[in-house]
C-alpha cells in the first residue's frame, strides 16, 4: 500500500522540481545561448543521418500505412512539408 501512495508522490515533487527549476533554466539558456559556437563536424554528420534515417522510416511507415490507407501517398508529403516549414521557423 505505500507504494501506491510513494508513486504519484515522487511524480508530484518530480513536477514541482521541474516548475521551480524552469525559470533558472530559461535564464541560463539566455545567458550562454547568445555566444556563437563554431558547429562540430561530428554533430552536423550525426544530425544529418539522423535526420536522413527519419525521413526514410517516415517514408517506409507511410508505404505501411498505404496498404489500408489509400490516400496516404497525398497525406504523408504534405505532412512532411508543413513539418519541414514548421521546423525552418
Amino acid at each position: 500500500m505505500p507504494l501506491l501512495l510513494a508513486i504519484p508522490l515522487a511524480v508530484v515533487i518530480a513536477l514541482a522540481v521541474a516548475a521551480l527549476l524552469l525559470p533558472l533554466s530559461l535564464l541560463q539558456r539566455f545567458r550562454h545561448g547568445r555566444a556563437r559556437r563554431q558547429a562540430r563536424g561530428w554533430m552536423v554528420a550525426l544530425n544529418l543521418w539522423s535526420a536522413l534515417l527519419s525521413s526514410v522510416l517516415f517514408a517506409l511507415f507511410a508505404a505501411i500505412a498505404g496498404i489500408w490507407w489509400s490516400g496516404v501517398w497525398v497525406h504523408a508529403p504534405a505532412g512532411f512539408a508543413i513539418g519541414l516549414l514548421l521546423g525552418g521557423l
